[in-house]
């Protein structure tokens, strides 16, 4: 119960079966503004997440980053840039801790250069003023591709682990970018609108879209996450709970 009993929860839960389950990990009053945009992890019991939290015990302050060691059993809070910027996306290059990826309101995207066992290390790799509002990773042996998109009719795409960017036309702002591992190249994705009424797919890297068919899917969506064994299949959170529909 918030205090005062008023105001709301942000609170995070992990399943480790599948979501037959679920533990209770951090939870946070937001009676002091605090927001929790953007969560990730990597291995067993590893959570990162990003937003803008006001921390009252231990490290008190603002912060906008902090991650979770299964075997520390404990939070560590941190900022990601002297500004403690809210942090809209994260990112995590599924083979090393060591290349994350943020999008910071308003200060584009940065990259930690270091694991989080000295500290994490930051440095801007994209400057821009837009909200970075989705990041998303594809793998193709030694080789990524970094997609990133948000409030700007364009998506920035980096080959060379961020040193470079480029950008790309989009049919509209958007909150989420997704791969599938099937597919060996980047050209093959799916985004949904920052609106939450359209979900695009894209077979050529994005020089055309398609409207993916999403009638019998409630509004608006909310979120957008593949089936990592059927390119068949994309689930999409709605007002209505999870719903399952075919990206093609």
């Amino acid at each position: 119960k918030p205090k005062n009993g008023t105001g709301k929860r942000t609170v995070i839960f992990q399943s480790v079966n599948t979501g037959s389950d679920w533990m209770l990990k951090w939870d946070k009053n937001k009676d002091t503004g605090d927001s929790l945009y953007c969560i990730t992890l990597i291995g067993f019991g590893e959570i990162f997440a990003g937003g803008d939290y006001y921390i009252e015990q231990g490290p008190i302050g603002m912060f906008n980053f902090m991650y979770y060691n299964e075997t520390e059993e404990t939070w560590v809070y941190s900022n990601i840039n002297s500004n403690s910027s809210v942090v809209t996306s994260l990112a995590i290059d599924k083979d090393t801790a060591d290349a994350m990826y943020a999008g910071l309101q308003g200060e584009g995207i940065w990259k930690s250069s270091s694991d989080g066992d000295d500290g994490w290390n930051w440095m801007q790799v994209l400057n821009t003023t837009a909200i970075i509002r989705t990041i998303a990773i594809h793998y193709s042996g030694t080789q990524r591709t970094i997609l990133a998109a948000g409030d700007a009719t364009m998506m920035w795409k980096s080959t060379n682990n961020g040193g470079n960017w480029s950008s790309i036309n989009v049919p509209s702002y958007l909150s989420k970018i997704i791969f599938h591992p099937s597919y060996q190249s980047p050209d093959y994705l799916w985004a949904m609108s920052a609106s939450g009424n359209n979900i695009y797919s894209t077979t050529n890297g994005g020089a055309n879209w398609s409207n993916v068919n999403t009638t019998s899917v409630p509004k608006i969506m909310s979120d957008l996450q593949i089936d990592q064994s059927d390119n068949a299949k994309i689930y999409v959170g709605t007002p209505m709970g999870v719903h399952q529909t075919n990206p093609s």
